[in-house]
């Protein structure tokens, strides 16, 4: 302790001697030079004589920290979430000790930080991160583990595949904002000769995609025997991962509608034509079932076949049907109205002849095949030709134009998908009558489920909703 000595008027004065002395020595004790030795614990006035006049200090004793504990002990917290902890203080005999100034510390703060009051935040995840209470030099510690709960759920609760075709499922997780990492996604437990395929992109942040739904594509061969499964989804997302069970029916085979490639001779066979007619079939799959509350079509696997013809374009653009479906029939063994198959054929021809839909087939050309990858000459939305597709499949299960639509186009039918309502697809809808006549056709006899969620027709990429 140092002693500091005044005049009458304020002014220091030093080189003044000073006795020190202790009214308590068995409480604390003071040296010659003013150095204080604590003993135990209580208060005690230290005092400073100088030339008669007395200067005195009360000093309090307190008993020393021997353990510094932390509660709640092993906490797990939520990612983004917070835990309030309390550092206790004890004496050597167990006595609790309070009001002691408390530094709080992380091991990792990238992972569980705290502030100086002591509430952790789950910042992160990755190995458990210790907190630390120090008080008086000595140190309490906790271990904090973090988690997430992804909410992993799978639409449908109970897929039905027949042989020889595809379904989509859809599988959606809540994603923090504190993470940014891509979502993964495996899928085991399939039967032999069914595979699956991720349609989401794996790559890129989803940070605060809540939800996030990923789509998957389960593929039955024409080999494969019926049979039930439990398969297994699994989805990462950096360090957090989440598991669903998904039990699979894989049924015999129904009719089903294929999508032909046609390609001319003088023409290049393009990978996002493939991809723009897979798309958009399986996004008509789900808005079919949506229309007709739970049935829809099945399509084949692979989904889009490609034919590469003999003949350059220019042989088709006069006559698209005779050249188009000459060719089509011959390698596919079909005709009009085969009643296990629908045909859509999409040729790389800028034809100059009608091309349209009816009795089985569905016929449409270059300008479709711009539209439904992305490159439409007159910048119309891709859901434009995904419905202008869905309306000439409508023709090709042979649903014809709503009664009147083709004399004034006035009534309130003329607005559905088989009139003027491909233009605003998939905001439009079947009528009563198209929807009884697709309820008694074999293309939608058998059980097929898939998804009921639709992806964004207007996004050439795998199909992604936020």
């Amino acid at each position: 302790m140092q002693a500091t000595v005044r005049g009458n008027n304020g002014a220091i004065l030093s080189g003044r001697p000073v006795t020190w002395r202790s009214a308590d020595p068995a409480t604390a004790t003071v040296s010659s030079t003013g150095l204080v030795t604590a003993v135990a614990p209580g208060s005690v006035g230290i005092n400073a004589d100088v030339e008669g006049i007395t200067g005195t200090l009360t000093l309090t004793v307190l008993v020393p920290a021997a353990m510094v504990a932390i509660s709640p002990a092993a906490p797990t917290l939520a990612l983004g979430s917070h835990q309030q902890l309390v550092a206790t203080v004890t004496g050597a005999a167990g006595e609790v000790l309070t009001g002691r100034p408390v530094v709080w510390g992380a091991s990792a703060p990238a992972i569980v930080s705290v502030s100086p009051t002591g509430l952790a935040t789950a910042t992160g995840l990755g190995d458990p991160a210790e907190i630390t209470a120090t008080v008086e030099g000595i140190v309490g510690r906790v271990t904090i583990r973090t988690e997430v709960d992804l909410g992993l759920t799978c639409s449908p609760v109970d897929p039905v595949l027949p042989v020889g075709s595809t379904i989509t499922i859809s599988c959606a997780v809540n994603v923090p904002t504190q993470l940014s990492e891509p979502i993964q996604l495996q899928v085991d437990g399939l039967p032999f000769g069914v595979t699956a395929r991720n349609l989401t992109s794996p790559t890129g942040s989803v940070a605060g995609a809540t939800p996030f739904t990923s789509f998957l594509a389960i593929d039955a061969s024409r080999s494969v025997t019926p049979t039930t499964a439990s398969i297994g989804v699994h989805v990462s997302v950096g360090l957090a991962t989440a598991s669903a069970t998904v039990p699979l029916q894989v049924v015999p085979q129904v009719p089903v509608v294929h999508a032909v490639y046609l390609v001319p001779s003088d023409r290049t066979e393009e990978s996002v034509v493939k991809w723009g007619l897979e798309r958009a079939l399986r996004h008509l799959q789900i808005y079919y079932q949506q229309q007709l509350g739970g049935q829809t079509f099945a399509i084949s696997s692979p989904v889009v076949e490609v034919l590469h013809s003999p003949n350059p374009a220019a042989y088709f653009a006069p006559n698209a049907w005779s050249g188009a479906l000459t060719e089509v029939f011959a390698a596919y063994q079909t005709t009009f109205n085969d009643p296990w198959n629908i045909w859509i054929v999409v040729m790389d021809v800028e034809t100059t002849s009608p091309i349209g839909g009816t009795s089985g087939v569905a016929l449409l050309a270059h300008f479709d095949l711009l539209g439904l990858s992305g490159r439409d000459s007159r910048g119309d939305p891709m859901s434009r030709s995904v419905g202008g597709m869905g309306h000439e499949l409508g023709h090709a299960f042979n649903l014809p134009h709503p009664p009147g639509c083709d004399a004034d186009q006035s009534g309130y039918d003329c607005s559905s998908l088989m009139y003027l309502g491909y233009l605003s697809y998939p905001a439009t809808f079947l009528t009563q009558a198209h929807l009884s006549q697709l309820y008694a056709s074999p293309f939608f006899a058998g059980v097929v489920r898939g998804t009921s969620i639709l992806f964004d027709a207007n996004i050439l990429g795998p199909p992604i909703v936020r």
